[in-house]
């Protein structure tokens, strides 16, 4: 059997995502694995900015990409703000080894290409508990991760 060498943990400020954020510190300890808080920040799809591009008067398109740039730095900021307080929790609990990583995109498919390209052994994230409709429309990153992953995955309710 494989060992628990390298840990993400998806880190999106849900109640359940900071639950998976002190598990993974658990398991880092007793295996003494590396752990990566990962932090995903939604991309605009291109349907938006070719739409922003049709539908918005030439003369305010410098006002809408102001306003494009103030939401995406507030989202970085809030990024930076959740990985690096995680990494310092986890820091709290005894982890040696911690890093931070954000990326861009799909949640699913961005925790999952980063664990590909890092060799990550172990996922752990929260789950929020859609249910019905919800998840039926929405979906779950949660279920997207567990099913994609080249990893074990703990999911955390």
């Amino acid at each position: 059997m494989r060992g628990i060498k390298s840990l993400v943990a998806a880190l999106d400020g849900s109640p359940a995502s900071e639950r998976a954020l002190v598990l993974a510190g658990h398991l880092a300890c007793t295996f003494e694995a590396k752990v990566t808080v990962l932090h995903v920040i939604a991309g605009v799809p291109h349907a938006v900015t070719e739409l922003r591009e049709n539908l918005v008067a030439p003369e305010l398109r410098a006002y809408a990409d102001l306003e494009h740039r103030a939401v995406n730095d507030a989202m970085w900021a809030l990024g930076e703000e959740l990985t690096s307080q995680g990494a310092r929790r986890l820091r709290a609990m005894g982890v040696g080894e911690v890093g931070v990583a954000i990326e861009v995109g799909d949640a699913a498919v961005r925790i999952v290409d980063y664990t590909r390209q890092n060799e990550v052994t172990q996922i752990i994230l929260g789950r929020r508990g859609l249910s019905g409709m919800e998840r039926i429309f929405l979906g779950s990153v949660c279920d997207k991760v567990v099913r994609l992953a080249p990893c074990a995955c703990i999911a955390v309710p």
